[in-house]
């Protein structure tokens, strides 16, 4: 069985916002190997128009190897973008519901159920920094 992988994703300053993925290859039971790991900038292709935004929440869809991420805030607004990062062809795609859309929001909960086959979203701040309770769920 092969080590597990860690994905992190976050803003990088470099003229403009710009977001960046790197992974960390674990031993196996999740820890580091002593010597091992190394850090290594994981290109995406169509990143450009990705919001960057703090305070966002990102999730693995392991059954469809992508990363889903949603939410978050920047100094201007709250958020409620939907963007999926396809893990092979390392491509970001903004999604558009064709229902209702959860609210935007910060400091949100987000986790994929694998056994629903659902990304499931709570709660979090809206603009005013007011309290939400509310369940929503994608099942793309």
């Amino acid at each position: 069985m092969a080590a597990p992988i860690v994905r992190l994703i976050g803003p990088l300053h470099v003229g403009t916002l710009l977001c960046r993925l790197a992974s960390v290859r674990l031993a196996g039971r999740g820890r580091v190997a002593r010597g091992a790991a190394r850090w290594t900038p994981a290109d995406t292709h169509d990143s450009a128009s990705l919001s960057s935004y703090s305070y966002f929440q990102l999730v693995t869809d392991t059954r469809r190897g992508r990363l889903i991420y949603f939410g978050g805030e920047d100094p201007q607004r709250v958020g409620n973008d939907l963007w999926e990062l396809d893990l092979v062809s390392r491509t970001w795609s903004k999604r558009r519901p064709a229902s209702e859309i959860p609210r935007a929001r910060a400091d949100h909960g987000l986790v994929y159920d694998p056994s629903a086959d659902r990304v499931v979203l709570f709660g979090g701040e809206d603009i005013w920094g007011v309290p939400l309770t509310d369940v929503w769920e994608w099942d793309s």
